[in-house]
């Protein structure tokens, strides 16, 4: 992540994406979902130890060349 607001939803990478079980009745989920509710950015990035984190940088082109 580079940048985001802090008050963004995020879900850890290790959080399981799948689609929910078929129970029989009605339309089978077309979408796939996180099991658990997302935590804030800022408590992600809190919760990371240091060396999770690298300075990034980069030059911005002008447009045309």
């Amino acid at each position: 992540m580079v940048q985001v607001k802090s008050d963004t939803s995020v879900h850890p990478a290790s959080a399981p994406f799948e689609l929910p079980a078929y129970v029989g009745t009605g339309r089978p989920a077309a979408r796939a979902r996180y099991r658990d509710a997302p935590i804030r950015a800022s408590a992600l990035a809190a919760a990371l130890p240091d060396a999770a984190f690298q300075d990034v940088s980069w030059r911005r082109e002008r447009k045309g060349s």
